[in-house]
């Protein structure tokens, strides 16, 4: 019974009473404690501030040439022109495999854009590939769309 009593105490000591001893302690010495900090850190928060902005203004300046850097590229694409729909005798690059040259490299809408150009053989590559590889079915759907206009 006393085994038992001294654990029930001791938990009432840990989980009760220090935990309320220790908010009444800090409630009697906190303005002290603020002196202390002040005291030791009072010197350096100048330094820490200055340090703190000019990290800032170095990361908004490297952001504003990134997004700078982005909006050129941007306008320098849109200035080019269209590309030509690829030939017939292109119509699966032999090297790749791909239907035609860069194919992999295309976004579904670049390739969406060059659906309408090519021939229903061609079409018919393109859809063979597509559904072997990537699968997208903003591609897929596209070529099922221009095949029952079609036919």
């Amino acid at each position: 019974m006393t085994t038992e009593r001294n654990s029930a105490e001791q938990l009432l000591d840990v989980f009760l009473y220090a935990p309320v001893g220790l908010a009444l302690e800090m409630c009697d010495r906190l303005p002290d404690l603020a002196d202390k900090g002040r005291q030791r850190l009072g010197n350096q928060a100048p330094a820490a501030r200055l340090i703190g902005e000019m990290a800032v203004t170095a990361g908004r300046k490297k952001l504003e040439d990134m997004l700078a850097g982005l909006r050129e590229q941007t306008s320098a694409e849109s200035a080019q022109p269209a590309e030509s729909p690829a030939p017939a005798d292109d119509v699966v690059d032999t090297q790749s495999g791909e239907p035609f040259g860069g194919y992999d490299a295309m976004t579904a809408v670049d390739i969406i854009g060059r659906l309408v150009d090519l021939s229903d053989t061609e079409r018919a590559a393109v859809r063979s590939y597509e559904a072997s590889h990537k699968g997208r079915r903003t591609v897929l759907g596209k070529l099922d769309q221009l095949d029952g206009r079609d036919g």
